[in-house]
């Protein structure tokens, strides 16, 4: 993945974040509890997902990563 492509793809986990985000505000407004707390969910998963990416570590390496170190913990 180049530069720019990482730029463009921690942009778009931002907007999903900020739109998961304005969409739990809403769902809390209308006293839907369970739907807010799902949309929460999913805006930590994508800001989670661009400081990640900001480091340069995308999910699959971090999770073969954490892989590596369990086996050689054993």
């Amino acid at each position: 993945m180049t530069d720019d492509m990482l730029r463009a793809h921690i942009r778009l986990e931002v907007e999903r974040g900020e739109q998961a985000l304005t969409e739990a505000g809403h769902l809390v407004n209308a006293g839907l509890w369970y739907g807010a707390m799902s949309r929460a969910y999913y805006a930590v998963l994508h800001h989670a997902q661009k400081v990640l990416q900001d480091a340069r570590i995308l999910c699959g390496e971090l999770a073969g990563w954490l892989r590596r170190k369990a086996l050689l913990a054993s």
